[in-house]
């Protein structure tokens, strides 16, 4: 074997190793309390069903993943809950490009919900996602998250995905950031809602 394609070898090899070093440095550091949250937990055989007497729950804001997403501390365990009734531009960019306004949505909605700030989970029967999310409303005491960041113009309304109490709140509430020309209706920001 030639010595160019010995060097060859070893500098692959020597690439894979600072990758695999790199991914568990990236976990570890979701597991000190960095974003990446430990896996979300699903209830076996959970569903997005709203049926059921509404629950609700005292949490702590731990991380703010992106405008419609976070997670908390609920009942001693850290949860990934999702906005119910909402969807706000992507952020993060796995997977999918960042969209118009999305690092703006989720700098508003760590603004509205900052680390270690209380706030009220409200939800119904089992509401998990298909990613293990709790889809829920998330209260504070100036009101309710999903409606606010609509309100703003920083999340549309996700109608029929179970949103249920929240349905008019938030439609009502993105039809003022319409006609205010706030957030994504406003024309200096360059999004088509």
């Amino acid at each position: 074997m030639s010595r160019a394609r010995r060097v060859a070898r070893l500098l692959v090899l020597a690439l894979l190793c600072l990758a695999t070093l790199l991914l568990a440095a990236y976990l570890a550091w979701g597991r000190e309390g960095g974003e990446p949250a430990d896996p979300p937990r699903r209830e076996p055989g959970t569903t997005t069903a709203t049926s059921g007497a509404p629950q609700r729950g005292a949490a702590s804001v731990r991380w703010v993943i992106d405008g419609d997403t976070l997670d908390v501390t609920l009942d001693g365990r850290r949860q990934r809950v999702r906005l119910q009734g909402i969807d706000a531009p992507e952020s993060v960019g796995k997977g999918s490009p960042v969209e118009c306004l999305g690092p703006e949505a989720a700098a508003h909605l760590r603004s509205l919900a900052p680390v270690g700030s209380r706030v009220t989970v409200e939800w119904r029967g089992h509401p998990y996602d298909r990613y293990g999310r709790l889809v829920a409303g998330v209260r504070t005491q100036e009101g309710l998250l999903n409606e606010r960041m609509a309100e703003e113009g920083l999340a549309r309304p996700l109608l029929g995905w179970g949103a249920g109490p929240y349905d008019a709140a938030i439609t009502a509430a993105y039809r003022r950031a319409q006609l205010a020309h706030r957030g994504l209706f406003d024309p200096a920001s360059g999004c088509r809602p």
